[in-house]
């Protein structure tokens, strides 16, 4: 009767986990679908849909790129959260709006964390701090000695209130105990227009491709990027840590992630693929021209960048009471 017992569970756990297993060996054999949180033609969208081609051959299968824009990104994050986790549905986040965005509305139906698991990291660019031409400084210790001696007289754009150069602005000043005032616009568009023109906003910390034609013109002064090392792009311009501030390391990741329980094997199986995407030559030009670096990673390690940058921006948040409109 024993025997009869645990030949039957033996069975029915064999059964269960068949459905993955034989999921997992003919993955994909249908288009695989790639949420991007903001609308086409945005910086995200660009780096997806270079990406999307030669993730498409590696996959053996169509990628279809679907924009769902809005409320921060959190209208497309929570679309892929709540999709089949079969491994047919795709987000390509940018890390810093998507763990920010538990801190700044009141209310999400997902969390940002638990309910995705990630499959790889896949193009990061540094952000760099930039001043108007006509403001007398020439490096960031000058912008920093500024600061202090007029507090509050400098003012910085951003994208609007929450979006990543608001948030980079806020740990830019609690870090150096400076205040600079934030003037948040509608979009980068209107706060890029503003930072050239130089009267409304005077600085500004955004992303290396935005703001690379307008530094190589003469019309904004590169200070100091964010990131670890030295831009290939900007390679006379230091980065904040070599100005003694180790602290200050900030960089634009984007990776792909999928619903949370959808089969390791199914994720293992994208993230080969995107592995090999990310390191074609071709890709890697493209990226690169575009301002940023083509990378890749493990499951495991996108997912600890999650917790990480989620506490990062969380506490920045808190600290500042920031919250969205």
């Amino acid at each position: 009767m024993r025997r009869a017992a645990f030949s039957g569970i033996m069975l029915a756990a064999m059964a269960s986990s068949a459905p993955a297993s034989l999921a997992a060996d003919d993955f994909p054999k249908a288009p695989v679908k790639v949420i991007v949180t903001y609308p086409p033609g945005g910086g995200t969208d660009v780096l997806a849909r270079i990406i999307g081609p030669a993730l498409a051959k590696n996959l053996g299968q169509p990628v279809v790129i679907e924009n769902r824009g809005g409320a921060g990104g959190s209208i497309g994050s929570s679309a892929a959260a709540r999709s089949p986790k079969d491994g047919y549905t795709m987000l390509f986040m940018s890390l810093i709006p998507h763990t920010a965005v538990q801190g700044l509305y009141a209310s999400l139906n997902y969390d940002p964390i638990s309910d995705f698991s990630g499959v790889s990291r896949a193009v990061t660019l540094p952000y760099v701090i930039v001043a108007n031409s006509s403001l007398p400084v020439n490096n960031l210790n000058e912008l920093i000695e500024m600061a202090k001696s007029k507090p509050g007289s400098l003012r910085f754009e951003s994208a609007g209130i929450g979006s990543s150069t608001h948030l980079i602005g806020e740990l830019f000043k609690n870090t150096f105990k400076v205040d600079i005032t934030h003037v948040p616009y509608k979009g980068g568009g209107p706060g890029l227009v503003a930072l050239l023109g130089g009267e409304e906003v005077q600085v500004a910390f955004e992303n290396l491709a935005a703001m690379l034609p307008h530094i190589q013109s003469g019309k904004l002064k590169a200070l100091a990027v964010t990131s670890k090392t030295r831009s290939p792009q900007l390679p006379d311009v230091p980065t904040v840590a070599e100005l003694g501030t180790e602290d200050f390391v900030v960089t634009g990741d984007f990776g792909y992630l999928v619903p949370a329980g959808t089969p390791k094997e199914v994720i293992a199986k994208l993230n080969s693929a995107l592995v090999k995407t990310m390191a074609d030559p071709e890709i890697i030009a493209q990226i690169r021209q575009s301002g940023a670096e083509a990378q890749s990673s493990t499951p495991e390690e996108l997912d600890r960048d999650l917790r990480n940058e989620s506490s990062k921006w969380l506490e920045v948040i808190k600290g500042t009471g920031i919250k969205a409109n």
